[in-house]
C-alpha cells in the first residue's frame, strides 16, 4: 500500500503533470574539440544526470534522467559533431632542378581552408611540406611533396698531361658524365667554349646535365701542361 508521503508526491506530480527539464542547446563542435560537461541542473531547477558519456568525435543523443523524488520527465539533447574538412586540390608543383626557384605554396586551399606550411621551402632537396589550417576552422592537416632533382657531379676521367704544342683546349679535358660543361670557377655562370686554350696550373670545373638538370656541385680538375719537345 502507498505510504502517505508517496501518495502526496504522486498527487503533486499528477497535479503538476510532470515537468520537462529545460536546457540550453549545445552548439555543434568540430570533431575532437573540447566538449564541456552538460549541466546537471536544468534551467527550471530539475536535478539529474546524463547518459551516455560525452563523445566529441560523433554526433550523439544524450538522455537526462531526473533524480528520484522530482515530478519531472526525462529529456534528450543531440549534440552535433562536424567532421573535419580535408583541405583539397592544392595543385602539385612540378619537379624542379636543385637550386632552381621554388614557387611559394598557396595559403588557401581550393575549398577555402586557410593556413600555413612547414618547414621552410627547400630548393635543394625533395621535401614533404605540412599544411596546418588556421585556428577556428574545422579542418585537418594535409601534406604536399615537392620533388627536387639533384644531379651528381661527373666522375674524374683518367689523369692527363698536355703538351704545349699543339696548344691544348677545353675540348681535350675529360670527365665521365652526361653533357659535360667546363667552367673556370666553381660558381661561374657561363661555361667555357670548347676552343678555349688551357692555362698551365689552372683549375677547371666540370658539371654534367641529366634529365634537364645541371649538377650544382662541380668536379675540379687541375691542368698540367709540359714542353714535350724537351
Amino acid at each position: 500500500r502507498s505510504t502517505p508521503l508517496y501518495s502526496r508526491q504522486r498527487q503533486m506530480c499528477i497535479r503538476d503533470r510532470n515537468i520537462t527539464p529545460i536546457f540550453t542547446q549545445v552548439p555543434a563542435i568540430c570533431s575532437g574539440a573540447t566538449l564541456t560537461p552538460l549541466p546537471t541542473t536544468s534551467t527550471n531547477g530539475i536535478i539529474g544526470s546524463w547518459s551516455p558519456s560525452l563523445n566529441n568525435e560523433a554526433t550523439t543523443t544524450y538522455t537526462f534522467t531526473p533524480d528520484a523524488g522530482q515530478c519531472a520527465l526525462n529529456t534528450t539533447m543531440t549534440i552535433n559533431i562536424n567532421p573535419k574538412t580535408i583541405p583539397s586540390l592544392f595543385t602539385p608543383l612540378a619537379a624542379i632542378c636543385s637550386g632552381a626557384t621554388l614557387t611559394s605554396l598557396p595559403t588557401t586551399s581550393t575549398n577555402g581552408i586557410k593556413g600555413s606550411w612547414s618547414p621552410l621551402l627547400n630548393n635543394e632537396a625533395t621535401t614533404t611540406y605540412t599544411f596546418t589550417p588556421d585556428t577556428g576552422q574545422c579542418a585537418l592537416n594535409t601534406s604536399l611533396t615537392v620533388e627536387v632533382k639533384v644531379t651528381p657531379i661527373p666522375s674524374l676521367g683518367q689523369q692527363q698531361i698536355f703538351c704545349t704544342k699543339p696548344m691544348p683546349t677545353i675540348a681535350k679535358l675529360n670527365a665521365i658524365g652526361s653533357a659535360i660543361k667546363w667552367y673556370n670557377s666553381a660558381n661561374a655562370v657561363n661555361s667555357l667554349s670548347l676552343s678555349t686554350p688551357l692555362i698551365q696550373g689552372q683549375t677547371y670545373f666540370a658539371s654534367q646535365t641529366i634529365d634537364g638538370c645541371e649538377s650544382v656541385q662541380r668536379l675540379e680538375k687541375n691542368v698540367n701542361i709540359i714542353n714535350c719537345d724537351v
